[in-house]
């Protein structure tokens, strides 16, 4: 085996290997943390509607299933500035909107959560600024398409 190598007595053969995605190290963590959430929020979802749906009102049910819906949005938000961010040469919107998801979603939904399942309502003044770093997150993946669809020199008028 040319280029192999002895690993532990075994003959190890040397494979180019390379990830489908080439970026910062940062790209990957958005792919697996996205997908974290997306597991977590079907789990929770699960849980609410078959566990903790019984046990609330009708309000603290329909936060807490807007909460897993804005945290499923946004897991697969995460894992799409992911993505992006893996592809792009001037990658820092999409970084930075990868930090406002990644930060988003335990600031916004597991605060509603808590104040669902546990009534703890000093959980409720902190949503607000999750909300906040979800709608930045927005405009900077929308600054990073941007600045993509720049890089690859179109003008999106669809006429190269």
């Amino acid at each position: 085996m040319a280029g192999a190598r002895e690993v532990a007595g075994f003959r190890v053969a040397r494979v180019a290997h390379t990830l489908p995605m080439r970026g910062p190290w940062q790209s990957l963590l958005f792919v697996a943390a996205g997908s974290a959430y997306c597991g977590l929020g079907v789990l929770l979802g699960a849980a609410g509607a078959h566990v903790f749906g019984p046990t609330m009102t009708v309000r603290e049910f329909d936060a807490y299933r807007t909460a897993v819906d804005f945290q499923m949005i946004h897991a697969l938000g995460l894992i799409a500035t992911g993505l992006l961010a893996a592809r792009l040469h001037n990658r820092r919107a999409a970084l930075w909107t990868g930090y406002f998801f990644l930060g988003g979603v335990p600031l916004f939904c597991f605060s509603i959560y808590g104040s669902s399942v546990y009534k703890l309502t000093i959980l409720d003044s902190v949503a607000p600024f999750g909300g906040l770093c979800f709608l930045a997150g927005w405009i900077l993946l929308a600054l990073a398409a941007h600045a993509g669809w720049s890089e690859a020199g179109t003008s999106g008028n669809g006429t190269e």
